[in-house]
């Protein structure tokens, strides 16, 4: 069985609203949410990274370090 996508994509391909598995981070209104996790977990996940930045934003900063 394969999933079937309910998530909304921008003209350039991007997720609009949905679930960017590319940076595992959910998405509203093309903004990265902020993570699940507690704050006692420190993680250091994207949703937390990247929180309220765009997902062009976040794709950007990370090819660049690559």
């Amino acid at each position: 069985m394969s999933r079937l996508s309910n998530d909304q994509l921008d003209a350039y391909g991007n997720v609009f609203n949905g679930f960017d598995y590319d940076l595992q981070v959910w998405v509203k209104e093309g903004i990265i949410q902020r993570c699940g996790h507690r704050e006692s977990m420190k993680c250091d996940c994207l949703g937390l990274r990247f929180e309220g930045r765009s997902v062009e934003y976040a794709k950007n900063v990370l090819s660049e370090v690559a």
